[in-house]
């Protein structure tokens, strides 16, 4: 049962990086861009554990439905989220962050 942990663990990777972004959503009051987002993921887990379970996989559906969700969500706001934060990814900003945040 530890493995199934191990893989779910990465979600916490993902939802570092998605949950931000949905907030700006909301925070921006793009609720349309927030709710395609959360519908496509959920439409995409959902979609990857019955295949899943198509195939007679148990633990591991619920474990791949989960993590496709959350990669896709991250994915999708990060395709439109990227703008509302600069993110722009050049050699000085990014040694400036690091040195930052090595201080913090």
């Amino acid at each position: 049962m530890s493995l199934p942990v191990a893989v779910l663990s990465l979600t916490l990777v993902f939802d570092s990086i998605g949950s931000p972004l949905m907030a700006m959503y909301v925070r921006d009051f793009s609720f349309r861009q927030h709710a395609i987002a959360e519908a496509c993921s959920t439409l995409l887990g959902t979609i990857a554990t019955f295949g899943a379970v198509a195939y007679g996989e148990t633990v591991w559906a619920l474990v791949l439905g989960v993590v496709i969700q959350r990669i896709s969500r991250a994915l999708i706001a990060l395709v439109w989220g990227y703008k509302l934060v600069g993110l722009e990814f050049r050699k000085p900003e990014g040694s400036e962050f690091a040195k930052f945040s090595g201080y913090t």
